[in-house]
């Protein structure tokens, strides 16, 4: 059976917070995370002490294995120990970010970190004697976040796909699928109409990547089924998704307004973003950080009809997860894309 431990370290809080400026804020967690059990957590607002108050746990496996703890907005009385009055607490959404530390809660780059303006979680794989992937879940004083979560602990996750589309072409037909994270996979396979055309060897990044292929072998006007497989180094082989597109000599049209995933995604520095126009329009395409700022103007002006791709450098920001919007007239849509530098 596979133990996600779990341990307390700091000097604020050990079965309640304690301090000068604050009551004890009764809170309960686990020793052990079986793996698929939930449990909840109870988080007391801190006031200025400097430590925070730390959660750290470890889980024995190799470094292709990243853990895979699923947290969620409060939890269910009747399925964990959660309080029935306990507040469900806001946690981090997103992906994990190699590096990142806004903080500087570790000062060190090897940690993976995932965090919002309450509580960060960082994930580092440590060499050594078992070799464990540690686990840091840190809760930032003087905040005054309270309230309950649920952690799940489960398992390593070969591949967590985000999408997988099927773009029809004059004579082609575009596959094209993004992963939010992945571990222990060799590669991607490629089958239409039960026949196995392609297979793209994978990245393995734990935030994720972004993948594309090309079937020139179709026939306009004729329906063509994908379905996409991960298979793993031990040759565990896994569906992830399926779909359908019908190449003709007038797909080059656009029929409704879209914003793409950008690609390479994550990238470092440079990536492409694309969308689509059904008509002539005013078009403002811009990069946002986590807290909605802007900080980059892709496009700004007027752009005809049809797909247009534009090139985004992020040289001059940091390494993270950043929101880029397209805005006009009767459009708006928001995607996420990631800078690892």
């Amino acid at each position: 059976m596979k133990i996600f431990r779990l341990l307390i370290l700091g000097t604020v809080l050990i079965f309640g917070i304690a301090t000068a400026n604050a009551q004890v804020c009764e809170f309960d967690y686990p020793d052990e995370l079986y793996l698929y059990d939930s449990y909840c957590i109870h988080v007391c607002a801190i006031p200025f002490n400097p430590q925070g108050f730390f959660i750290v746990g470890n889980w024995t496996s190799n470094e292709n294995n990243f853990p895979v703890l699923i947290f969620a907005d409060g939890c269910s009385p009747l399925n964990t120990n959660c309080l029935e009055d306990c507040a469900p607490f806001e946690v981090p959404t997103g992906e994990w970010v190699q590096g990142l530390d806004p903080y500087n809660i570790m000062n060190d780059p090897d940690y993976y970190y995932l965090g919002n303006d309450c509580i960060g979680m960082y994930m580092k794989y440590a060499h050594g004697n078992p070799a464990t992937w540690d686990f840091f879940f840190a809760m930032y004083p003087g905040m005054g976040c309270e309230g309950c979560f649920c952690i799940t602990f489960d398992s390593e996750l070969p591949v967590n796909l985000l999408d997988f589309t099927a773009v029809a072409g004059d004579g082609e037909v575009a596959l094209n699928w993004n992963t939010a994270s992945e571990s222990n996979t060799d590669h991607f396979e490629i089958v239409r109409n039960s026949e196995l055309l392609e297979q793209v060897p994978a990245r393995n990044a734990v935030t994720g990547s972004s993948y594309s292929w090309v079937d020139n072998s179709v026939q306009n006007g004729h329906s063509y089924s994908y379905e996409l497989f991960s298979v793993d180094f031990d040759g565990t082989r896994a569906f992830l998704s399926t779909a359908s597109a019908t190449p003709s000599a007038n797909t080059g049209m656009v029929t409704e307004y879209a914003l793409h995933q950008n690609y390479p995604n994550p990238f470092n520095p440079e990536t492409q973003i694309a969308f689509d126009l059904v008509e002539d329009q005013f078009v403002t395409l811009k990069v946002l950080n986590l807290l909605g700022q802007e900080v980059a103007t892709v496009a700004s002006g007027e752009f005809n009809a049809g797909r247009h791709t534009v090139n985004f450098n992020g040289a001059d920001l940091t390494s993270g997860v950043y929101l880029y919007t397209l805005t006009m007239d009767n459009f708006s849509a928001t995607k996420k894309l990631v800078l690892l530098k």
